[in-house]
């Protein structure tokens, strides 16, 4: 399987795999990363956490939406710190990647800190 380091504004370093989309998920949760492969690395169109993989990407209400960006995959990392890592960690790669279907946690700077 396929790993990607996506980078935070924090300058932390996260480590995800990345999964053709659709895939069958475990109940874990995980922060993750509606994702397609672009000419200089992977391109974010939508970043998130879920206290159940297998819940939420059953019907993700932004998958369409992501799929008009090209994505095709989904980027995950299993987090058991509890909700608020897991927000902390979203919040954090926002910051760095502003991914056009987030509404939340935007900043002006865009940053390229993911790559496989």
């Amino acid at each position: 399987m396929e790993t990607v380091t996506a980078t935070g504004a924090s300058g932390t370093k996260y480590t995800y795999s990345a999964h053709q989309h659709p895939v069958i998920w475990k109940d874990v949760a995980v922060n993750y990363m509606l994702a397609s492969r672009g000419v200089a690395g992977w391109e974010v169109h939508y970043i998130g956490q879920c206290d159940s993989a297998h819940d939420r990407f059953t019907v993700h209400e932004r998958w369409d939406e992501a799929k008009k960006f090209g994505a095709t995959h989904v980027l995950a990392r299993g987090n058991n710190g509890g909700e608020e890592a897991r927000k902390k960690e979203e919040r954090d790669l926002i910051l760095s990647h502003n991914p056009p279907l987030n509404t939340h946690h935007r900043s002006d700077q865009k940053s390229t800190g993911t790559r496989g």
